[in-house]
């Protein structure tokens, strides 16, 4: 390694899966505290929580890998984060019980000492022309303020959200779009025009995720109208690269998927 000169990847190695502090880092490059401090500032990784329980702990590293995107991509698409009386608290809402067992699951896989919940509850949901609906929905939720800290700047107010920095692999990209299409998208099968669409009140969310499945050759537009925005995959070419480098962990929305395929004749 030589001096002055550290990668993202190496540096949030350091940081989070060996533990070092900033001092450390910066003794081991051969720089100052303050450089290693403004490095991290321009890498974006987040800081350590002050106070909290020691690495051995947590067992918990952001090194970017497949089940942290899709973690982060289910939280930061459908999911919640909150902290009242300093309990930490991340979690997903649904009716579908097999999300809700990938969410404790995941969370297990990238940290293993976490201990992730579930429970059921009632939910009035009220929509327009007074039309209600009172079903049953189930909550896996798990706390961690380390957790909560590094993922609350990328889930923002009013349903915007960033795409976490740390995840700068191809396979952790590619979890989170997993993650959010498993969370919010959807598969229509037609006999014509058969699509994969994701829905978001913000036309920049999905212009960021339209990005993400460019890099990976995958065709998406965009339309929008008074309410909402639409991302759409069309064609029997873009959902069949869908498919191959993305997919979906639901296996309803695999199947679906398969059969939007099929729909098209040529």
């Amino acid at each position: 390694m030589q001096k002055w000169n550290i990668s993202p990847e190496e540096l949030q190695t350091l940081y989070w899966n060996k533990y070092l502090n900033q001092r450390e880092i910066a003794e081991k490059i051969g720089c100052s505290k303050s450089t290693i401090k403004v490095k991290m500032q321009k890498y974006q990784i987040p800081r350590r929580p002050r106070g909290g329980q020691p690495y051995p702990h947590y067992n918990f590293s952001i090194i970017p890998s497949k089940d942290l995107g899709y973690f982060c991509g289910l939280v930061i698409g459908d999911g919640y984060l909150t902290c009242r009386n300093r309990n930490y608290r991340i979690g997903i809402e649904s009716s579908n019980v097999q999300l809700i067992n990938l969410f404790c699951l995941t969370a297990k896989r990238i940290c293993s000492l976490l201990h992730p919940f579930t429970y059921k509850r009632k939910k009035l949901r009220k929509f327009p022309k007074g039309y209600t609906y009172n079903g049953i929905t189930i909550v896996g939720g798990l706390d961690s303020k380390l957790l909560y800290q590094i993922l609350k700047p990328y889930k923002l107010q009013d349903y915007y959200f960033k795409i976490p920095n740390f995840l700068r692999t191809k396979e952790s990209i590619v979890g989170f779009l997993q993650g959010i299409f498993d969370a919010e998208g959807s598969v229509d099968v037609r006999k014509s025009n058969s699509h994969v669409s994701l829905t978001s009140k913000h036309k920049s969310n999905l212009l960021k995720i339209q990005r993400l499945l460019q890099h990976l050759g995958i065709e998406a537009k965009i339309y929008s109208d008074i309410n909402s925005c639409t991302l759409y995959i069309q064609r029997k070419q873009s959902l069949k690269i869908f498919k191959r480098l993305v997919n979906f962990r639901l296996n309803y929305k695999k199947e679906a998927l398969k059969n939007a395929i099929n729909s098209y004749k040529t």
